[in-house]
């Protein structure tokens, strides 16, 4: 029986997700190898990945190469999700992709996406790309267009979603506080004289564009300097996933779990690079939502 993931890092920081299950590779669907949603993985690498470097590698081959490969169904006969693999050989990146489609009897879900949503990122390539990848090239000129012309094209919670939303963003920073208090660590209060004030008084957070091939959103808290990472296989605009409040939520101390490289906390998942950092804020506070959460109402800005 196929339980609910429940701690994908989709966007930065690089998901630690087990590999999917052992299948044969099958013939690719167009689903995979249509253009439209190739612009789609590169736009969304655009704007958390990729940086002049990688666009001058494109710009000297005069094309970009995707190597795509449909690795088949899973073997569990509860769970028909599909899964895939991109490899873009030129930039060093490999995307593992998935359609998922399983029920979740004991909480009464099915978990279903139309399309596949890329769950993993990875810096480095397979050592064998030959093994049943189809390579599609697409040349520099439409690919940079594409790119260009939707770099600020953005796709916003609205509506319920975005009630939901903050009220799971209002329960997740209330806790941090109270927990840091309740804990005997300094809480930043911005000025006020109690944690109840503080806590009364209107949070400002900022909302990052969600992702069209992707199932995750990134807040900015401006009011206590830190980050929400908030994921899930459900659609995030399904009710079935705020019924049964089945998502990760992950809160990152911008100034405690900070770091230049990873490799200063290896084998943790609890920090996030300074480069990562500034990915996220700008996509949060440049392309992004501001909405002000009060401690009577949530109101949309």
């Amino acid at each position: 029986m196929k339980r609910l993931i429940l701690s994908l890092s989709l966007a930065l920081p690089i998901a630690a997700l087990a590999a999917p299950p052992a299948a044969s590779p099958q013939k690719n669907t167009v689903e995979l190898t249509n253009q439209q949603f190739l612009f789609e993985v590169i736009q969304y690498l655009y704007r958390w990945y990729l940086d002049e470097d990688h666009a001058q590698v494109i710009v000297e081959d005069g094309e970009a190469v995707f190597l795509v490969r449909e690795n088949g169904v899973s073997s569990d006969p509860d769970d028909q999700s599909r899964f895939g693999t991109i490899v873009l050989p030129q930039l060093g990146y490999t995307l593992s992709v998935k359609k998922a489609d399983y029920r979740i009897e004991e909480l009464d879900i099915d978990v279903h996406s139309d399309v596949f949503e890329i769950v993993n990122v990875t810096l480095g390539t397979p050592d064998d790309i030959t093994n049943g990848f189809e390579s599609i090239s697409i040349d520099y000129e439409s690919l940079i267009q594409s790119a260009h012309q939707s770099r600020g094209d953005t796709r916003f919670p609205e509506g319920e979603l975005l009630s939901e939303m903050v009220q799971a963003a209002k329960r997740k920073i209330l806790e941090h506080v109270s927990s840091r208090k309740k804990a005997g660590l300094p809480v930043d209060l911005r000025g006020y004289s109690t944690l109840e004030e503080f806590v009364a008084s209107p949070q400002e957070i900022h909302l990052a564009p969600h992702p069209d091939v992707a199932n995750d959103v990134w807040i900015y808290w401006e009011t206590g300097q830190m980050l929400l990472h908030f994921s899930s296989e459900l659609d995030l605009n399904d009710p079935q996933l705020w019924s049964h409040q089945h998502l990760s939520i992950k809160l990152y101390d911008i100034d405690e779990q900070t770091v230049v490289s990873l490799h200063e906390v290896a084998g943790s998942n609890a920090y996030l690079t300074r480069d990562q950092v500034g990915r996220i804020l700008y996509n949060c506070l440049v392309l992004g939502k501001r909405v002000t959460i009060d401690n009577t109402a949530d109101a949309g800005k």
